[in-house]
């Protein structure tokens, strides 16, 4: 999808999405806010996310039988407010053919051809001390804001109200798909990120095509005292979570 188009969606995204957030922010802060797929602002972030990254076609995830819910960062100045991050996140969800709960993403690796099974994957992370069934994922990561005025990269706040929320619920961490400069930037600030796979080396599938995406590979950040502590050396003012039923 072209940028100009991007940028459009994004546009309508921020003109369509719950303008009474901008009164319940205190001045120009960043406040998180979690849709689920009950409300009616889902299918909004769903048409940003295809526009993006499936050039309009239905999302992949939409009829994948698991639970996803959107992490938007929204912000702006005192009165206003800019869809500034949408993340799409994948809930561990229990699905026909596998023992225990767990996220798309984990599944997609599995189904992937590259030799891995699931009940060797759930051996590898029971052995390195963490639950499948308690592992959510990233799967999809738009900084909204830098389509149009690329200003400083959102991602970490996303991030930041991510681990906030794993924390609070109890995950033990999140699969994500990196590229080798944003794990080796992580890494740097003391952030963990983990091999996906202890035993090999594995690629990211592609959701439109077969194959592999060879810039991106599957990895693991666990919730874990140097994570947050890089995290919220980054971030100066963290998001306020909202507790705000968008399903309203």
């Amino acid at each position: 999808m072209q940028l100009a188009a991007q940028v459009q969606q994004v546009r309508a995204t921020q003109e369509s999405f719950p303008v009474s957030i901008s009164s319940e922010r205190k001045g120009d802060e960043d406040v998180a806010v979690w849709v689920t797929n009950s409300s009616p602002w889902f299918s909004t972030l769903e048409a940003l996310e295809s526009d993006v990254f499936f050039d309009g076609s239905p999302v992949a995830f939409a009829e994948s039988g698991f639970d996803f819910e959107f992490l938007v960062i929204a912000g702006g100045d005192a009165g206003s407010h800019r869809v500034r991050h949408v993340m799409r996140v994948g809930l561990p969800t229990k699905v026909e053919g596998y023992a225990e709960a767990l996220s798309f993403f984990a599944k997609d690796m599995v189904e992937s051809g590259q030799g891995v099974t699931y009940e060797a994957l759930a051996d590898d992370y029971r052995g390195r001390g963490y639950d499948l069934a308690r592992i959510p994922s990233v799967e999809s990561s738009i900084r909204t804001e830098a389509l149009s005025s690329r200003i400083r990269s959102t991602t970490v706040l996303a991030y930041y109200s991510l681990v906030e929320r794993l924390r609070t619920d109890g995950y033990d961490g999140v699969f994500a798909h990196n590229n080798s400069a944003a794990a080796k930037s992580m890494r740097r600030i003391g952030i963990v990120m983990d091999e996906f796979s202890l035993d090999r080396e594995l690629h990211t599938p592609k959701l439109d095509d077969d194959g592999f995406d060879q810039d991106f590979r599957p990895m693991f950040m666990p919730v874990c005292d140097p994570t947050v502590d890089g995290l919220s050396r980054l971030v100066k003012r963290p998001p306020r979570r909202l507790a705000k039923d968008l399903s309203l």
